[in-house]
């Protein structure tokens, strides 16, 4: 799994737990022990939930940074 992370290390895929990579583009919502892609919910665990979260708030505050540019 790390070589796979490795290779999808562009900003958008955030590993999450052990078992799961996520692409924040297809995050439609967050809560503290978990991501939700649609109707899924893909689980953060303890080891990875700080992380995971600082990523996330990262990647939200970059996409609206950039739609905020769009609209100028």
């Amino acid at each position: 799994m790390k070589d796979f992370e490795k290779q999808l290390d562009d900003g958008t895929f955030l590993r999450c737990h052990q078992s799961f990579i996520v692409n924040m583009e297809r995050v439609t919502g967050a809560e503290n022990d978990s991501f939700h892609i649609g109707e899924h919910v893909i689980p953060i665990s303890q080891s990875y939930n700080r992380n995971a979260h600082e990523k996330y708030d990262e990647y939200l505050r970059l996409q609206q940074e950039y739609d905020e540019e769009e609209e100028d």
